[in-house]
């Protein structure tokens, strides 16, 4: 394969000290995967995928994966296992959420809980001793998207006591076993406090969530003591959720989180989670966040693109270098995907280094004051929104070969402003 960005090479050893940590997002895992079986099959019409022994159709599934099938258990321990050999001693590993495969109609609670075990299993095995910090996916439930917000779901107890397995912190496993949401400090920085919400509470799909409930599950209360805590003790938040708070969700919660944001900033609190790590869309995409139009971004979501293998995106898995450790100060973002293609044929995996943020759009490091100048570069530069845009579909050969001026302030608006409301408003101004 020829690299996007022909400066970079594919990395053969990683950093050698434990100053970065990894995540990775939506690996749909399908514990019925079978190799050899069907790749075009009669459920595919009605949006299942193939590749199960009991499945009538065409085609040989292979060893790793195909595009119309979710992600077998070898592509998700083996992409683990070669990631250890590059980066063996993380500080922490990130999951935020859809370990379940789309066979949504059988995936009953016991499957869903079956596969965070196995996700569990893998990790630590690969990496015994590192903690794991999850999230909850829309994929995660049963039926998909639907969650009651009464505290009482077998599906998220469960969850929480596979959470158990590297998460002692007994008042983080309080609410993650009622709700699905917690923080707790990192065990070799207790300044660094992780924050992980659930994405169902704001989902638009999840029609269990009155919306007219201003602060379904307590979340918002929740996450609003928890940054004054932060600020108070002058730690460093970390905020994982399976996906972006954009556009329209329940409750408001879009406009109720920038307004949030605003206000800890406004007020110097401190307690601003700068960096966002999620998933979800399955691409490989920045959300940025800023209260009025013109205004300077207060934080930021990065979605790392999923770990399966579907629509022709590669599988990848992010890892964040820290150029300060002590202060959670990030120099750098690396992203590694996987041709899977090529690894049905070899049967071996290998990580390729997609791209380094710092090298690919010329920062100095991954500071809110480095990043809005690239994002500002998006509506001028159609170089940049190229750029962007091939690194967002995850394989080098689905490269647009063009963004003109209402693609680019699409684009601009939709990664600078999170709300309905702004990104009209940023159109207009444009």
């Amino acid at each position: 394969m020829q690299a996007l960005f022909p400066f970079l090479c594919i990395l053969l050893v990683g950093v050698a000290r434990a100053d970065y940590f990894l995540h990775f997002s939506d690996t749909h895992l399908d514990l019925d995967y079978a190799e050899g079986s069907p790749v075009e099959c009669l459920s595919s019409d009605v949006g299942l995928p193939c590749c199960h022994s009991h499945d009538i159709g065409s085609g040989s599934a292979g060893h790793y994966g195909e595009v119309s099938c979710d992600a077998s258990h070898a592509l998700m321990g083996d992409i683990l296992e070669e990631m250890h050999k590059l980066y063996p001693d993380p500080d922490f590993i990130a999951f935020t959420g859809d370990i379940m495969c789309h066979s949504d109609v059988t995936s009953i609670n016991s499957k869903i809980i079956d596969a965070w075990n196995s996700l569990y299993d893998a990790l630590e095995d690969t990496f015994p001793g590192v903690p794991v910090y999850s999230s909850m996916g829309n994929h995660d439930t049963y039926p998909v998207d639907i969650l009651r917000p009464n505290g009482e779901e077998k599906v998220v107890s469960d969850m929480a006591d596979v959470w158990s397995r590297t998460l002692s912190d007994t008042g983080a496993l309080e609410t993650a076993s009622a709700y699905g949401y917690y923080s707790t400090v990192l065990p070799s920085n207790p300044k660094i406090r992780i924050i992980s919400m659930n994405l169902m509470y704001t989902l638009k799909g999840n029609f269990e969530v009155d919306g007219d409930d201003p602060d379904p599950a307590g979340q918002k209360a929740w996450l609003y003591d928890t940054l004054v805590d932060v600020a108070a003790k002058q730690e460093i938040p970390l905020l994982l959720l399976h996906g972006p708070l954009r556009k329209d969700t329940k409750s408001n919660y879009t406009e109720w989180f920038t307004g949030l944001l605003d206000e800890f900033t406004t007020t110097g609190a401190g307690a601003v989670p700068v960096y966002q790590l999620g998933g979800h869309t399955h691409y490989d995409e920045l959300q940025f966040y800023r209260p009025s139009i013109g205004a300077s971004s207060q934080s930021y979501m990065h979605l790392v693109p999923q770990t399966a293998f579907r629509q022709d995106l590669w599988p990848s898995v992010s890892v964040w270098v820290y150029d300060n450790i002590e202060s959670m100060e990030l120099g750098d973002m690396l992203l590694y995907h996987v041709n899977v293609t090529r690894a049905n044929s070899e049967l071996h995996i290998t990580p390729e280094l997609f791209y380094s943020t710092r090298d690919t759009w010329g920062i100095p490091d991954l500071t809110l004051k480095s990043w809005d100048t690239v994002v500002e570069r998006l509506r001028v530069d159609e170089s940049t929104a190229i750029k962007y845009l091939t690194i967002m579909n995850t394989d080098p050969s689905l490269a647009p070969q063009s963004c003109d001026l209402s693609c680019r302030h699409q684009l601009y608006c939709e990664v600078a402003y999170p709300t309905t409301d702004l990104i009209v408003e940023c159109r207009k101004s444009l």
